[in-house]
């Protein structure tokens, strides 16, 4: 006699119960091993793809943010410079190592010691990194503290003076709101208000508005007031941080896009004042944080658009008009500002990192060849930088052509036909478009633009500085051309300072700098600047160290120093380079840390 064996296979209710089960399983109408099982798995699929997308990047947020944490852990070794002084000669003010390292008491404690012996040097100044400790402040980016007599003139300052002298040639017409989108942001933004009054104080700490003693004591009071406002400003960023990586970006598109605008700002701020490689983390940051902002709120694209991101934050500006789409509100002009400026400094980094741009596939979609008269631009970096898009995205394909060349000759498959058939394109794209600034007008190759009738105002001088005329543009944009000719040459020919070619390039380019009406512009061609230069002859020096030395206190103010201190080794090291490993990367990495010239 058999006896049926027990089955297993009943659900567990009725187990738990002690029920005999009839083991029937229901099926779903969509399980008909056809079109709509197909399309339910694709479905499923499609939402585990969107959850691991969104558990990685929460993990490169926290990731950035414990490299940003790190930072204070070397705080015991870092280097600590004194404000500057009021004579030339000592007024280098040497920041190369000030790193931004966390705020910690007893640091601060230890440099008010150390410097105490001195009566005429005043506490070292230590920029503090973004960190994300656990803190009980909520983010204050919507809030609107009161603000003091001196900060208010501080910033004002920074909107009369150093925005200016940042960007000489962002200029927009009283139609599209000016600079007054920056005025509403710096009051809205607790981060950038801080780290635009730190900027405004070093600025008075390097350029002597008063002469004499006075000038000294300037210096001393604007340094402590700097340290003060860059401790808040990170303070900040640190609790904004810490509230994008708690709720994610899909949260806020404002506050997201508000927090980007503010790690920039600091990214600028990092450059300008202390010069290590920390640079390198607040450009993660703002990469990592733009690229979520376009994959979550670029919706239903097929490509990055920054018209749908804008659209987005569309409440109305003070002016409404529909058919004209440059009537941008606050948060939209900041957010095509700060774009477009990170957007450089990702093509700029690429060629000190060895690596292609991080936005490169955003290039076609935001920064389209201007060359096509017709084509539309979301994006003209002319506006903001004073060079043409296709400059700069040559110079982005030339580091990404150079990033590819390394790796194959790693590997052991470099193909020299290869790397010259690709060199060929970029150098035709260099040659088209030095002969469309030839051939056309500058009047008509702005004519896409409406005219201004507000820049009759220019007339008047109430800019209160020197207009940017479109033919300074167009030497601007033939100095990046130049320049990225001299790269490529570089990249394909290995470091060859006497070839004809480099010689061509570099005399020509020399005499586009020279040309220029301003020395005051050369600020913000520190990376062409320092390609030329490392490759000019001996006899050439000398034109490189005036025309640094014609910029007066203003070579303190940004890396045209730190471009001329690059150039002063190669020239040192002249004889002992090895032609076969040295190029562009290993000049901006000479002085022991990685430059980012912007």
């Amino acid at each position: 006699m058999t006896t049926k064996s027990k089955s297993y296979a009943g659900c567990w209710t009725c187990r738990l119960r002690h029920k005999k089960c009839d083991e029937s399983l229901p099926v779903s109408e969509w399980m008909d091993n056809g079109e709509r099982q197909h399309e339910m798995a694709q479905r499923a699929k499609a939402e585990v793809k969107s959850s691991a997308n969104r558990r990685r990047s929460r993990r490169l947020i926290q990731s950035i943010a414990r490299d940003m944490g790190d930072e204070e852990s070397g705080t015991s070794s870092q280097l600590h410079r004194a404000p500057p002084s009021s004579s030339r000669s000592s007024a280098a003010f040497d920041t190369s190592f000030l790193t931004l390292s966390g705020t910690s008491s007893k640091a601060t404690a230890n440099n008010s010691r150390t410097d105490s012996t001195s009566q005429e040097r005043p506490r070292a100044f230590q920029v503090p990194s973004i960190r994300t400790t656990a803190s009980s402040e909520s983010s204050t980016l919507s809030s609107l503290p009161v603000r003091n007599e001196l900060e208010l003139s501080f910033v004002m300052t920074y909107l009369d003076y150093v925005f200016p002298v940042l960007f000489p040639f962002y200029r927009p017409s009283i139609l599209e709101g000016g600079r007054s989108w920056l005025l509403v942001l710096v009051m809205r933004n607790n981060g950038l208000f801080h780290t635009v009054i730190s900027l405004a104080s070093y600025f008075f700490s390097v350029v002597p508005v008063i002469s004499g003693p006075a000038h000294q004591l300037c210096i001393v009071w604007t340094w402590e007031e700097l340290q003060k406002q860059t401790d808040m400003a990170v303070k900040t960023v640190q609790r904004d941080i810490q509230d994008i990586t708690r709720r994610g970006v899909r949260g806020d598109l404002l506050e997201s896009a508000h927090l980007m605008e503010s790690i920039v700002q600091l990214l600028s701020f990092e450059v300008i004042i202390a010069l290590t490689e920390n640079w390198q983390i607040h450009l993660n940051a703002a990469l990592v944080l733009f690229e979520q902002i376009f994959q979550y709120y670029n919706t239903n694209q097929s490509s990055p658009n920054i018209s749908v991101i804008l659209e987005q934050m569309g409440h109305r500006s003070f002016v409404v008009d529909p058919s004209n789409p440059s009537l941008w509100n606050a948060d939209q002009a900041a957010f095509r500002f700060f774009s477009a400026i990170l957007l450089v400094d990702d093509i700029i980094s690429s060629t000190s990192l060895e690596r292609p741009p991080r936005l490169r596939e955003y290039h076609p979609h935001l920064l389209a060849n201007d060359l096509k008269p017709d084509q539309e631009v979301p994006l003209e970096l002319e506006d903001f930088i004073g060079c043409q898009n296709w400059a700069l995205l040559l110079v982005g394909e030339i580091a990404a052509l150079d990033a590819w060349k390394k790796d194959m000759k790693k590997g052991g498959t470099l193909s020299t036909v290869q790397l010259v058939q690709r060199a060929g394109v970029l150098e035709r794209g260099l040659d088209d478009g030095l002969a469309r600034l030839d051939v056309l007008d500058p009047r008509q190759r702005r004519s896409s633009k409406p005219t201004g009738a507000i820049d009759v105002l220019a007339e008047y001088n109430l800019y209160n500085r020197q207009p940017c005329a479109p033919d300074v543009r167009t030497s601007f944009t033939r100095i990046w051309a130049h320049a990225a000719r001299t790269y490529l040459l570089i990249v394909v020919s290995g470091w060859q300072p006497a070839n004809p070619q480099v010689r061509n390039s570099v005399a020509r380019t020399i005499d586009l700098f020279t040309g220029l009406a301003s020395s005051g512009w050369l600020r913000t061609l520190a990376w062409p600047f320092c390609v030329t230069g490392c490759l000019a002859e001996e006899e050439q020096e000398p034109v490189f160290r005036e025309m640094v030395s014609s910029m007066g206190a203003l070579e303190m103010f940004g890396t045209m120093r730190q471009a001329l201190s690059i150039m002063e080794h190669v020239w040192r090291n002249r004889t002992q380079i090895d032609a076969d490993s040295w190029d562009l990367a290993a000049c901006l990495r000479s002085l022991g840390h990685r430059v980012l010239l912007v």
